[in-house]
């Protein structure tokens, strides 16, 4: 069979092309195809794409605009060029040239990857055209296909865009710093809002996570102290019948384990979560995993099969940790603040940073309001956005005051320096 019979059932398959359902971007792909992976000359394109237009388009394109897009589809010839000429595409690609950068192997780090070798390969090109995919990005957007979930802090998701399709985000604070809490009052707001989600809890059962919930639910942190249940019994047992739909509902969305468990099982559980169309995948926390030999190895390759199966699925991941143990003669970074605990790869590949500090004691601060005046508030946390690949809020600093009686978090607003 010839590259250009090739062509022809090729495109026999490809998605119709429908005015109102992108059918510039169905049609663009496959002039993009015909040139670029089956490296046919203008004239031969032609002839395919007219086929193509007469029977899977609606409307039909006039004819200058069937020329307009092979044009243009000429002009991004990139790194995928004649792929479906050598019968299989090629991995990894660049956009200059037409044929594979060799790569070059060597150890991951000296002295830690062991037996373990990489590839360096010029950056893969996504998709037949790469501004085919901005297009259907742009399209999926305006459709409110493509969206970022919203927390239940405002000034969180207008600085972040924390958690968009494929996503990661860390979120580390020191133990007591109420970050569990944090983490089951956003699940509430899922909850109520219909979002898919699903959390993996490592250090503690369901139903220690559950009750903690339940004192949120009643805006009762007393639910959790033993001696106030047992000296207040019909008010316990009412409030916990109040609830016992909501909690169930919401201890369904919480994961427990039996064993210590690897990045590689966190890995699979996740792409479990993946294939069932989780929205949001939480993780508390991740420092709690066991620690392999090559750890900075284990981590990396963890995270990369994470960012796959989100990317996949349009899954977004939050991830919960602690910052390290400090040891003698290690001093804080510059900013006070300590890293995060579990392994430097987490951090790196993660889209959105967040450190959430505790204070002592109330803190008065100036805070910037939506209308752009300043108010003083009082604070006693402060959610430190380290990290905003996806925002434009990497530096700023949110105010919230956490309720003790409560077991919840009032976002004041930005903190002005």
């Amino acid at each position: 069979m010839t590259v250009e019979e090739r062509a022809w059932k090729y495109v026999e398959t490809m998605d119709p092309a429908v005015s109102g359902q992108h059918g510039h971007i169905a049609t663009f792909k496959v002039a993009c195809t015909l040139v670029n992976d089956f490296a046919l000359e203008k004239a031969t394109a032609m002839k395919i794409i007219q086929w193509y237009n007469d029977h899977k388009c609606e409307p039909k394109w006039p004819q200058h605009a069937l020329e307009h897009k092979i044009d243009d589809a000429l002009k991004n010839r990139d790194g995928r060029y004649g792929q479906k000429v050598r019968g299989k595409q090629l991995p990894y690609t660049s956009r200059m040239n037409t044929t594979p950068y060799s790569g070059v192997q060597g150890r991951e780090r000296d002295g830690d990857a062991g037996d373990s070798m990489t590839t360096l390969s010029d950056p893969k090109t996504s998709g037949v055209c790469p501004g085919v995919n901005v297009g259907e990005q742009i399209e999926e957007s305006i459709a409110r296909k493509r969206y970022s979930v919203k927390w239940p802090w405002p000034s969180l998701d207008r600085l972040t865009q924390a958690l968009l399709p494929g996503a990661i985000t860390i979120l580390s604070a020191p133990p007591g710093t109420s970050k569990s809490l944090f983490l089951l009052e956003a699940m509430f707001y899922w909850l109520r809002n219909q979002i898919p989600f699903a959390t993996l809890m490592l250090e503690e059962d369901q139903t220690y996570h559950v009750r903690r919930a339940l004192a949120q639910l009643a805006c009762n942190v007393n639910m959790l102290n033993e001696d106030w249940c047992a000296e207040n019994p019909d008010k316990a047992r009412q409030t916990y019948e109040d609830h016992i739909e909501t909690m169930n509902e919401f201890g369904r969305h919480i994961y427990e384990v039996e064993d210590a468990v690897d990045g590689q099982i966190i890995a699979q559980w996740v792409r479990d979560m993946c294939i069932k169309n989780i929205r949001v995948i939480a993780v508390d926390p991740i420092s709690a995993k066991i620690p392999r030999a090559n750890i900075w190895i284990d981590d990396h390759n963890a995270m990369m099969k994470l960012k796959a199966h989100l990317k996949k699925s349009g899954s977004s991941l939050i991830l919960i940790t602690h910052p390290p143990k400090m040891r003698p003669g290690i001093n804080p970074t510059a900013d006070g603040s300590f890293g995060i605990g579990g392994g430097a790869a987490f951090e790196k590949f993660a889209q959105t940073a967040l450190y959430l500090r505790g204070m002592r004691d109330d803190e008065e601060v100036e805070i910037r309001n939506a209308d752009g005046s300043s108010t003083r508030e009082t604070v006693n946390r402060k959610l430190e956005i380290r990290k905003a690949r996806n925002g434009r809020g990497g530096g700023f600093s949110i105010g919230l005051h956490f309720d003790p009686q409560t077991a919840t978090h009032v976002e004041r607003g930005v903190i002005v320096d």
